[in-house]
């Protein structure tokens, strides 16, 4: 038991030896000749880092001074408050980043390499965010050409209400029964968008069907009569009445009438509701499809019943 451990003991741990190494690879380091070459490097690039951080320095105070003049006259220019702030920050982004690459080149690095790293970068991040890239690009179309503002009444898709807000990335409706939708500016830049608030007046087409049998000259006459009872409807253009379709089972017919385009909806319900009570007055009938059946009696038919 003795001779076991005398021979343990005599063993080498290897964790020490390789320490052993290390530290006499530190000794045999000539720090002398170290330090004599920082600071002959520091000599000589020297100057040029500290040029390079003077540089960098006052470059990006410049960029912020340019960024916020340009800030300042595209408010003047009356440019959308949300579009200018980003394209703000956007150029002085890139002024910035136009200051670090010359600082850089400054020290000696070559501003080839920065452009091809920057562009590998931009790649990367388009394939990554393509969408997103798409509703930015929409909302910078639609606050620059304003096809629509907040407060306009709109159609977008099938969405239905008035223009909340627009930002960069969305759009944001509020509908008439105060739903908030939130539509992606790509689907609104290239989508179809129909806007009320364009014009001050917009037709209203009131289409009712009345029966064969019935006079069509005092169902126009009723028809018009209505109009005369709405404040709302303009005078100018006439109101009038034209007979649309000869259908299966009605006469249909439609009144035409401009409103304002803040309520044309709500004159467009309120004018059928006041059609209906006007023609069950007058006894003028609004048909609902129906079918009538022919039974012609057979001889052969009679006989064998």
């Amino acid at each position: 038991m003795r001779i076991f451990l005398a021979q343990n003991n005599n063993e080498s741990d290897p964790v020490d030896s390789k320490a052993a190494e290390i530290l006499e690879m530190i000794k045999g380091l000539e720090w002398r000749n170290l330090l004599d070459e920082f600071l002959e490097w520091l000599i000589v690039a020297g100057p040029k880092l500290l040029a390079a951080l003077i540089f960098l320095f006052i470059g990006i105070k410049v960029s912020g001074w340019i960024a916020r003049i340009a800030h300042k006259g595209m408010k003047r220019a009356k440019i959308d408050a949300s579009l200018s702030e980003f394209l703000s920050n956007v150029f002085s982004f890139i002024l910035k980043v136009f200051v670090f690459v010359l600082a850089a080149n400054i020290i000696g690095v070559p501003i080839t390499s920065f452009i091809a790293i920057l562009g590998a970068a931009g790649l990367a991040i388009g394939l990554a965010l393509k969408d997103g890239l798409g509703n930015f690009a929409g909302g910078v179309v639609l606050l620059l050409f304003k096809p629509l503002k907040v407060g306009d009444l709109v159609t977008i898709e099938d969405y239905h209400g008035h223009v909340k807000s627009i930002s960069i990335f969305y759009t944001i409706l509020e509908s008439l029964n105060n739903e908030i939708i939130t539509i992606p500016n790509g689907s609104v830049a290239n989508g179809e968008v129909i806007n009320f608030s364009t014009t001050p007046l917009i037709r209203v087409d009131a289409l009712v069907g009345i029966g064969y049998d019935d006079d069509l000259q005092l169902a126009r006459k009723v028809m018009l009569e209505q109009t005369a009872k709405d404040d709302r409807i303009s005078k100018t253009p006439e109101p009038h009445v034209v007979l649309k379709e000869l259908g299966d089972n009605s006469v249909n017919m439609e009144l035409r009438c401009w409103a304002p385009s803040e309520t044309f909806r709500r004159v467009e319900f309120q004018l059928l509701e006041n059609i209906k009570l006007a023609f069950d007055e007058n006894g003028i009938t609004i048909p609902y499809p129906q079918r009538d059946l022919h039974f012609i009696n057979s001889p052969d038919l009679s006989t064998e019943s």
